[in-house]
């Protein structure tokens, strides 16, 4: 378990003190989430998770939608039908610490999407695994352990944002996840 502002654990990919500006630290100052943008966030997306389906097309020779490459091929099947998947959703998201998301991470609300995010976990809404990526790190925050107060000393300041690397150490969870995020500014400079 943590104590004060070090990191709750590393793992065995990168230590979420590598991700924290040195300078920032030792000023003890760390960026305020505006919790009234957090709150909406969660909001809107508890709205969705909640309105949202998970549906899987199955093909056949019933349904009710018509697959149209079946159809043209004049394949046996032509129609699908929808299956609704329930259950809590798990998503990941992959976000650039690179140097050029900065300013995003700290004026544009990227701080206030990843607040939301641990509070949809923590909240059992949405399952979310969280992977920071830079500098030839990555590393997944563990979302129930780390207080949010922590997250706000997180500064993208890396010259590459070593995605390549984050979806290798990733992959696990992108595989279970219903929906996987990269969250980059498209400024990409390592491949």
């Amino acid at each position: 378990m943590s104590t004060g502002r070090h990191p709750p654990e590393d793992d065995a990919n990168g230590r979420l003190g590598e991700f924290i500006d040195p300078h920032t630290e030792n000023k003890r100052y760390y960026l305020n989430a505006d919790d009234a943008m957090v709150r909406r966030i969660v909001s809107r997306l508890t709205q969705i998770t909640r309105t949202a389906e998970i549906d899987v097309d199955q093909l056949g020779s019933s349904g009710r939608r018509i697959h149209m490459p079946g159809w043209i091929a004049q394949s046996n099947e032509f129609t699908r039908q929808i299956t609704e998947v329930s259950g809590r959703r798990e998503i990941t998201v992959l976000v650039d610490c690179s140097g050029s998301m900065k300013k995003t991470w700290r004026y544009h609300g990227g701080l206030e999407f990843i607040v939301a995010l641990k509070r949809l976990h923590c909240r059992g809404i949405l399952k979310v695994n969280c992977w920071l990526s830079g500098g030839r790190r990555c590393y997944k925050l563990p979302l129930r352990k780390i207080p949010e107060k922590l997250i706000g000393l997180v500064r993208p300041q890396f010259n590459n944002e070593s995605f390549g690397q984050c979806v290798r150490n990733a992959m696990p969870d992108m595989k279970r996840s219903s929906l996987t995020v990269g969250w980059t500014d498209g400024m990409i400079s390592d491949g």
